[in-house]
């Protein structure tokens, strides 16, 4: 336990970890034919993954609500997490279309392959007061 909270069991961590790295495989379509191919968790569009026992809950934040491709998002995330040797369900959520995705998002990894300065270095926040969820 640390600082009240329990600690997650050390399974479902490492079942995590195999998620998340599952996850970063996933090349964001649009960044693919751009030339600079990034994984959906480098786009910031993995908004929360809940994992419990052999189940997975995935939401996903895509780059625009009405983005043509919702359908391979879902079934590359259901493919790449089935295989998964301990996974017996996979569910794939999308934020509502209320939610908007900006490029505060990125990760700084994706800002530097993108060759663009995160919006909190254009303005000048120091990174010690920049917000992350």
């Amino acid at each position: 336990m640390t600082a009240g909270v329990p600690t997650a069991a050390p399974e479902i961590e490492a079942h995590r970890a195999a998620v998340m790295a599952e996850l970063d495989l996933i090349v964001d379509p649009c960044s693919q034919t751009i030339g600079h191919p990034l994984g959906i968790r480098q786009m910031g569009m993995v908004e929360q993954v809940d994992v419990t026992g052999g189940s997975v809950a995935v939401t996903l934040l895509p780059t625009f609500p009405a983005c043509i491709f919702l359908g391979f998002f879902e079934s590359e995330v259901e493919r790449r997490l089935a295989a998964l040797p301990w996974c017996e369900a996979v569910t794939v959520r999308f934020c509502p279309a209320c939610r908007a995705w900006d490029e505060s998002r990125l990760s700084p990894e994706a800002h530097a392959v993108l060759n663009r300065p995160s919006r909190h270095e254009r303005i000048g926040i120091h990174p010690a007061l920049q917000f992350r969820q």
